[in-house]
């Protein structure tokens, strides 16, 4: 099966209550999985040694950054905000990490600090990838590999192939994703590093997953969580927890999902990993948007709302609106769903999330159609269409064609309201073939 089709799949199971000639709200349980749940995650580099993983962490760091910047050496200054910027990322604050990680970077250049610039070069691949600027990701991690390379530092150069492997899985390049990451499988057994053959199978797990290879992907990640199990990988196992509750929902088994995403939340809630915690609840969230328990439902979103706005992740924020949206679109209250659509379009916008953005516009379409004001749905529609094809968002075009299609219908508008439809069909027969 093709990508594109398997996720117009995916959609038409997420559609539920929606009649056969309405293609409805778009399943944003499904996308807030895609967004901030767990696929591969980013290997952490080998050097320096991640912080406490706490808000002490955070401030004894950044009490750190300003002695150094009395002091006057910009190499001393220079590690002291690379370190701070670990301790921000570690708690999911990307954007305090990324601007630390800069500051950074211009110093050790500044002083010659090879060592330290590639390292750098990493951690700003590794944020950029956590905010979803994976192509922002890949310049990155394309440098530091470069360096890393020049510099003989094995670790970091299997570690930064699957990053990279990572990153072009988010673009769903799932060839490209494999051959980096088994380039890195390689290297990293023939140095016996258990610690990033499980990561990186971990992420293999995820490629498989998003290929609709579901057993292969519960195989990896059994693989991964066992070789984490034995060196105490707690991270990475909480991420691997994390993604066999992804694949299980999937398969529909929504039992086992939530007991997944649950065990990964209470790790993280140790960890203190505020991005971490959000996402583990919005998982679970939708898990019970499944069992279309819509109160249990949106008690979980709104938790995870609260940890995601409380370090910044506006991209993770905006889904989480999207699935309160959809619980109350669920539950008749289309206006507090258009609310809550209204704040995750300026999110979407602000990051410059164009794929999400097209979605979202659908999705007012839709509400300002449940209200009556047609005129109002038709516009959003064809934003949204504009978009759509503007990234090649072949599922929602479609979706978006026959709702636009079923106004111009009902206003009589037959010929104009054929052709969209056909238009509609013919791009989920293409996706078929």
């Amino acid at each position: 099966q093709k990508a594109d089709e398997r996720e117009a799949e995916n959609g038409r199971d997420q559609h539920r209550g929606a009649g056969p000639a309405e293609c409805g709200f778009q399943a944003p349980s499904l996308r807030v999985r895609a967004r901030i749940g767990w696929h591969a995650g980013y290997s952490a580099l080998t050097s320096p040694p991640p912080p406490t993983e706490t808000q002490a962490g955070t401030a004894i760091a950044e009490q750190a950054v300003s002695i150094a910047a009395d002091v006057g050496d910009p190499a001393i200054h220079g590690r002291t905000l690379r370190n701070a910027g670990a301790a921000y990322e570690a708690l999911g604050a990307r954007r305090k990490a990324r601007e630390h990680y800069e500051q950074a970077l211009t110093l050790f250049r500044t002083v010659g600090d090879v060592v330290n610039e590639a390292a750098t070069l990493g951690s700003l691949g590794s944020v950029y990838a956590g905010l979803g600027e994976h192509q922002k990701a890949l310049e990155y991690f394309a440098q530091a590999l470069s360096r890393f390379r020049e510099q003989d530092k094995g670790a970091d150069v299997y570690a930064t192939l699957s990053n990279i492997g990572s990153a072009h899985l988010a673009f769903g390049e799932t060839q490209k994703a494999l051959g980096y990451y088994e380039e890195s499988l390689k290297l990293s057994r023939a140095a016996a590093d258990r610690f990033a053959q499980g990561r990186t199978l971990g992420g293999i797990a995820t490629l498989y997953h998003s290929l609709g290879e579901r057993q292969k992907a519960l195989d990896y990640n059994r693989e991964a969580i066992e070789l984490q199990r034995a060196l105490g990988d707690t991270v990475s196992e909480s991420t691997t927890l994390s993604n066999m509750g992804s694949v299980y929902q999937s398969l529909g088994e929504r039992e086992l999902a939530r007991d997944y995403y649950s065990r990964a939340l209470r790790s993280f809630e140790a960890a203190g990993n505020r991005l971490n915690i959000g996402a583990a609840l919005v998982n679970i969230g939708s898990v019970y948007a499944d069992l279309l328990d819509w109160p249990r439902a949106l008690e979980y979103y709104e938790r995870g709302l609260v940890h995601l706005r409380a370090v910044e992740y506006r991209r993770g924020e905006a889904a989480a609106l999207s699935s309160i949206a959809a619980v109350h679109n669920q539950r008749g209250e289309t206006q507090k769903g258009l609310e809550h659509l209204t704040r995750a379009l300026e999110l979407f916008r602000a990051d410059g999330i164009r794929k999400d953005e097209a979605t979202t516009l659908s999705n007012i379409g839709w509400a300002y159609e449940k209200l009556g004001e047609t005129e109002k749905a038709l516009d959003h529609y064809r934003q949204s269409l504009k978009l759509s094809r503007e990234v090649g968002d072949r599922v929602n075009e479609a979706a978006t064609l026959s709702n636009a299609a079923r106004i111009v219908r009902d206003r009589g508008e037959l010929r104009e309201a054929l052709a969209l439809s056909g238009e509609a069909v013919g791009i989920i027969e293409s996706l078929r073939t």
